[in-house]
């Protein structure tokens, strides 16, 4: 049932619309007074009328409606009998509509959409035509009740309260919002087209020997339809135009027109020429109109022409040239006090301007952030100052933004889109003009903000790259001096690595001078270079670090750390000391040398963790790099024993050291060493003791050369120091040597307890 009654709806209007108008048409033509041509081309258009109004009736109620009260005025155009009741009915129905549509204008919406309703005009028009319906329905009845008003009283009361009644709507649309874009420019090209309408009516119905109501009834009706198109479907850009050029036909060829008909009416002209000479005024009026409406357009044109400049010169300019042509373009016609236009981009915030001999200024700059979003929501991404001043004081989030641009001397802020992303912002004011920017000004605004927007977005482009570049440089000079200073801290590291490593090894600078003390460190060397575990084994009392330090120095990794271990130190037996991430020997020696000194006497569990360690490559706790060290280890045991005191695992590590194993000869078999250990010894002893070297002679050495030295360096070390204990001069004599008794504690080995 739903779906038939949706078929015949259609068809429902049709006859309601067409059998109304050609009622009205039949009972016209059936009783015409001689102008049957009129009447005939009347009902023509009015069946025209109420097909368009058919057609329309699902997109525009109002309008369709009003056009379907055009077509019963225009069906019973002579109003002649009762059919002027028809008249009366169409009019009013396009009068009500059109006021209707009128009030109920819709704009491009924005921060100037009105807040108050409209006033109810359109009960008004109802009232007003029902005053000349009740003697128009009174006449066609032949009833003879009083009525206080006559027909054409009432009839010409209502029409020209009708024609105000439509200029009031749309002063009260206006007034609701008299800067909202595109709902002024409607309302006011209603309201000249209803003028143009009234004028024509008055002149036909002037010059009209028929009856005067029906050219201003049809004047009028017509007036109502334009408005209820203009209100609701009409482009406001393209309205406005024809508005102007109607106006300014209307202004300057209706004097014309009117003379010319008065002239021919008194016979004071023949007719013909009459209307030769008032179409060819009013063809040379519409031809010339851009001069004659120019004070129409608003500001006079002058920013309308800039825009147009501005743009051509986009075509044929650009980079820098084409942004600067652009707001010297824009600038001119604000006056020249006025502040120049800029060009704000966004990324990176910079604001351009062009000085007064057109030279574009850049400088950092920005706006309020709430500006770029209040903007874009704005018919045509276009934020006028006008649009704020009702609103701020009620609204704080548009304080700031006022206040910045009246700081600022803008009036207007287009957004400038590249690809749907802003790019920027276009600021401008409007220097001693009083007027705000139109909706042509702002058009035309975003279309050059849409072709500027290109050259915005490469000009961005290129100075975020430079920017880039820039902070590159930067980082770069910042990364070269970080370096410089790390270059600085590891040279000056690895320089403390050697002065230390160059200090364990001292005492090994002196007396390699014997076979077996070079072939020894010769073996050592050759280990510590090929980064190959190294055992030492040494004699009770030699130091096997002298040794291994001046190796050290010699490798490839001497500015590396050279650690020693002493496995005799209760300290290096602490498993934990061995995990912690900052004190642990594997911290320390990392891409250096860990010597593992008296290494067998180190706990099993640390040997086990040290034997782990190394084959892992990786320290017992959090490390960002592999475990990289060569590791070494010295025991006064021989090869027969030291396998069974080291861990399996530490043992199975230092498989290839074991066997290589290199052997520290004692003093004994270092006779060619002993004269420079020995003077060496007995140098810095006096030194210390005593502020100047001691001397020894040949007797007093050769005293020595005979004693074995059971305790290795530490026993020569000592003899040394009681040397110089006990000197009377500053050489040593054989009596010297001779006190200390060496030969009576050579088998024991005690010197250190020789008084």
């Amino acid at each position: 049932m739903k779906k038939y009654q949706q078929k015949r709806r259609p068809l429902t209007h049709r006859i309601a619309l067409f059998g109304g108008t050609a009622y009205v048409g039949i009972v016209s033509i059936s009783a015409h007074d001689g102008r049957g041509v009129l009447l005939v081309a009347s009902i023509l258009a009015a069946l025209v009328c109420a097909f368009v109004a058919v057609q329309t009736l699902g997109d525009s109620r109002r309008r369709s409606l009003a056009l379907y009260g055009l077509s019963w005025t225009l069906a019973a155009a002579d109003a002649g009998g009762h059919r002027v009741v028809f008249a009366i009915c169409g009019t009013a129905l396009a009068v009500t509509y059109g006021v209707d549509s009128v009030l109920h204008i819709e704009g491009k919406g924005g921060l100037a959409a009105p807040i108050r309703p409209p006033f109810r005009l359109e009960r008004v028009a109802i009232a007003l035509w029902a005053i000349a319906f009740v003697p128009a329905a009174r006449d066609a009845l032949g009833l003879t009740f009083g009525w206080p008003v006559s027909l054409v009283a009432a009839c010409g009361f209502a029409m020209g309260a009708s024609f105000l009644l439509l200029g009031l709507a749309a002063l009260d649309r206006v007034r609701r919002s008299p800067h909202e874009l595109g709902a002024n420019v409607r309302a006011t090209t209603a309201l000249v087209f209803v003028g143009v309408c009234a004028l024509s009516g008055l002149f036909l119905s002037a010059s009209s020997p028929a009856d005067r109501f029906a050219p201003l009834e049809a004047s009028l009706a017509l007036a109502a339809v334009i408005a209820a198109h203009v209100s609701e479907h009409a482009d406001p850009g393209k309205t406005v135009k024809v508005a102007r050029r109607a106006a300014t036909i209307t202004l300057f060829a209706g004097p014309v027109i009117f003379i010319c008909a008065q002239v021919a009416q008194g016979s004071m002209l023949d007719a013909r020429l009459a209307l030769v000479i008032a179409a060819a005024a009013t063809a040379a009026i519409a031809w010339a109109h851009r001069p004659l409406s120019e004070p129409m357009f608003p500001g006079r044109g002058r920013f309308i022409a800039a825009f147009v400049k501005a743009e051509e010169a986009l075509t044929r300019l650009s980079g820098d040239d084409a942004i600067a042509a652009v707001l010297s373009l824009l600038r001119d016609p604000a006056g020249p006090d006025a502040r120049s236009p800029a060009l704000y981009l966004l990324h990176p915030a910079r604001v351009l301007t062009v000085d007064s001999a057109g030279y574009v200024r850049e400088k950092p700059g920005d706006f309020p952030p709430a500006l770029l979003e209040l903007a874009k929501a704005e018919p045509y991404a276009t934020l006028r100052y006008v649009s704020l001043e009702p609103l701020y004081v009620r609204r704080a989030d548009l304080r700031p933004i006022s206040r910045w641009m009246t700081d600022a001397s803008v009036d207007l802020a287009t957004v400038v889109t590249h690809e749907g992303e802003a790019e920027g912002l276009l600021v401008m004011g409007l220097g001693r003009r009083t007027d705000p920017f139109a909706l042509e000004e702002v058009v035309l605004v975003k279309r050059l903000c849409d072709k500027l927007a290109s050259l915005c977005a490469m000009r961005a482009e290129a100075a975020r790259g430079l920017i880039r570049e820039q902070a590159l440089m930067k980082d770069l000079e910042a990364r070269d001096d970080e370096i410089a200073r790390m270059e600085h801290a590891v040279s000056v590291l690895s320089a403390g690595n050697v002065a230390h490593t160059s200090r364990l090894a001292e005492p090994g600078t002196l007396g390699f001078y014997s076979p077996a003390a070079r072939l020894a460190f010769d073996a050592i060397e050759r280990r510590v270079q090929q980064g190959a575990p190294l055992v030492v084994l040494a004699p009770s009392g030699t130091d096997p670090v002298p040794y291994v330090a001046r190796a050290h120095l010699g490798s490839a990794r001497r500015g590396a750390p050279f650690v020693v271990v002493d496995g005799t130190r209760t300290r290096d037996h602490d498993v934990l000391r061995w995990s912690d991430p900052v004190s642990s020997p594997f911290t320390i020696a990392h891409k250096g040398f860990l010597f593992l000194q008296d290494g067998a006497a180190l706990p099993q569990d640390v040997q086990a963790l040290i034997a782990r360690c190394l084959a892992e490559r990786r320290p017992p706790f959090s490390h960002a790099e592999p475990l990289d060290l060569t590791v070494g280890l010295s025991s006064t045991h021989g090869l027969d024993v030291l396998p069974s005191l080291l861990e399996p695992s530490l043992a199975a590590r230092l498989g290839d050291g074991m066997a290589s194993a290199v052997l520290l000869p004692g003093l004994r078999d270092r006779a060619e060493d002993l004269r420079a250990i020995v003077t060496d010894r007995l140098a810095r002893e006096g030194l210390r003791v005593r502020g100047a070297p001691v001397g020894i002679d040949d007797r007093a050495f050769a005293e020595l050369l005979s004693y074995s030295f059971p305790g290795e360096d530490a026993e020569l070390r000592a003899i040394a120091t009681r040397l110089v204990a006990d000197l009377v001069g500053d050489v040593v004599r054989a009596s010297d040597v001779q006190a200390l008794k060496l030969s009576d504690v050579a088998e024991k080995g005690h010197i250190f307890l020789v008084k």
